[in-house]
């Protein structure tokens, strides 16, 4: 499969943790995988050699980060093709509907590599649920970028590029994230990996 810097890249975990989130964030943890909602997303780039690479904020990855070659919690790089061998669960693209020019591409790469290390926050993604007064949290949640979760790096990179303007990328969770994609016309309708 073709990949495109941009696309982005939604996990499904068959687990308790996945489930969890799944519940929290208005997603359907069970069976069939058409109906499993996304509890971790990533966004594709492209390296010098032309490797279709991750990035994503995570605690959860045993391999070692590309971008500093060591294993590390928070924002780190994959090779993609390796990320998805490696992952024991259900895997989509979001392929991306813009066509980015060259400032895109190097905006894309600088937030990515200049976001590298950031710790993960685990408390904001525990906020940016819709059950359990999650949207009242939500509602006077401030943008805080000194650590990301999944989808709140996500959404910052779409930002950085300048093809989706979120006024604050800590509300998102990985489902809402990937519904509002859907519902804006920013991603074409995603296609199962695994």
């Amino acid at each position: 499969m073709k990949f495109r810097p941009g696309d982005i890249i939604g996990f499904s975990a068959g687990d308790c943790l996945g489930a969890a989130v799944n519940f929290s964030t208005l997603g359907w943890p069970f069976l069939p995988p058409c109906w499993r909602g996304i509890t971790h997303v990533g966004i594709v780039s492209v390296n010098e050699h032309g490797q279709n690479i991750l990035w994503e904020s995570t605690t959860l990855v045993d391999q070692p980060c590309l971008y500093c070659g060591r294993r590390h919690d928070g924002v780190q790089a994959h090779v993609l093709e390796n990320r998805i061998a490696g992952y024991d669960g259900y895997i989509w693209r979001y392929p991306l509907r813009v066509h980015l020019d060259h400032i895109q591409l190097a905006q894309l790469d600088r937030f990515c590599a200049g976001a590298h290390g950031t710790p993960y926050d685990a408390a904001g993604a525990i906020d940016s649920r819709t059950l359990c007064l999650g949207w009242l949290v939500r509602r006077f949640l401030k943008e805080d970028t000194s650590m990301f979760f999944c989808s709140e790096f996500t959404a910052g990179a779409l930002n950085a590029m300048e093809v989706w303007d979120t006024p604050n990328v800590s509300r998102w969770n990985p489902n809402r994230f990937c519904r509002t994609l859907l519902s804006v016309g920013l991603s074409s309708k995603p296609r199962r990996l695994k």
